[in-house]
């Protein structure tokens, strides 16, 4: 026999009494888990990230897919192995809200990528979102990660946005010093709540 649970998992931001309410009323519980949420103005000058002159700021192009998806695969490794394949790479270009100039990496004299991001506009709205942003395990804690994400803020503001907007999970600890440290403001708390749907039975 084999057991099981059907559990469904949703979230609220902290602020939300109203939502938290609801799913409270309807058996849903809050967990530990939450997603942090940051805002940057970018009203203020940003400039270009220093870097060792062996180290070059650009964007991802067309030539460089299996490139990009490396970088990715490997920044994303230490959460379990990555589906992220080539096929799903060429449909987020060819969204038509993604703008090649914001998939900023950075690549070593070999031309190996090391860390990469890509920023997201609503440009009704003026705001830039940051999904992913990501750097090799080998290589982090160096500023990798923080120049592409400095770079594409710089970008996002030539481009006449006024706020940037990441979220990260509470268990992504790098992530949430790196934020901090690219000018980003913590502003809200998402939790997560989950209710069970239904009592652990078995399979035949």
């Amino acid at each position: 026999m084999l057991g099981y649970e059907i559990v469904s998992l949703t979230m609220a931001l902290d602020s939300d009494d109203q939502r938290i309410s609801l799913l409270e009323r309807n058996g849903f519980r809050r967990t530990d888990g939450y997603d942090v949420l940051y805002r940057r103005s970018l009203k203020v000058p940003v400039s270009s990230p220093k870097l060792d002159p062996s180290l070059r700021l650009r964007h991802a192009t067309d030539t460089d897919l299996q490139a990009r998806v490396d970088v990715h695969r490997d920044a994303w490794s230490v959460w379990g192995p990555s589906k992220f394949d080539v096929e799903t790479y060429r449909r987020i270009r060819s969204a038509p809200v993604y703008d090649p100039e914001l998939d900023v990496v950075l690549e070593d004299a070999s031309g190996r990528f090391l860390s990469y991001c890509i920023g997201w506009l609503d440009i009704a709205n003026g705001f830039g979102h940051f999904e992913p942003v990501g750097c090799r395990p080998d290589f982090t804690g160096r500023g990798y990660a923080r120049a592409v994400t400095i770079e594409a803020i710089r970008r996002m503001q030539e481009r006449g946005m006024h706020t940037a907007l990441v979220a990260t999970a509470s268990v992504n600890e790098r992530a949430r010093v790196l934020y901090p440290s690219c000018g980003f403001v913590e502003v809200e708390r998402a939790h997560h709540y989950t209710k069970k749907l239904s009592p652990e039975g078995s399979i035949r």
